[in-house]
């Protein structure tokens, strides 16, 4: 059984994001939300297609994937950087 503190060093180790994407009624994926490992801390992102800014898409699904990402890799503290 692989613990979520083994976890969480292998995807430290791995330098890749974990990647879940958005997807909307009949399967439409319009983006994705990820977190990706920065040294010893988590950043989270996120990518919604143009035709569905503005909806509230992106905010939802940090809501639900910060919980789980959290859990998941035992993250306590994450980062999240707003280009405008």
């Amino acid at each position: 059984m692989v613990t979520k503190q083994c976890r969480k060093k292998r995807f430290l180790r791995s330098k890749e994001p974990f990647v879940y994407p958005i997807i909307i009624n009949e399967n439409i994926n319009i983006g994705y939300v990820q977190a990706c490992p920065l040294e010893e801390e988590f950043e989270i992102g996120y990518h919604i297609a143009e035709n569905y800014t503005g909806n509230g898409f992106a905010t939802e699904a940090v809501k639900i994937f910060l919980p789980v990402i959290m859990d998941m890799f035992q993250i306590y503290k994450i980062y999240g950087i707003v280009f405008c």
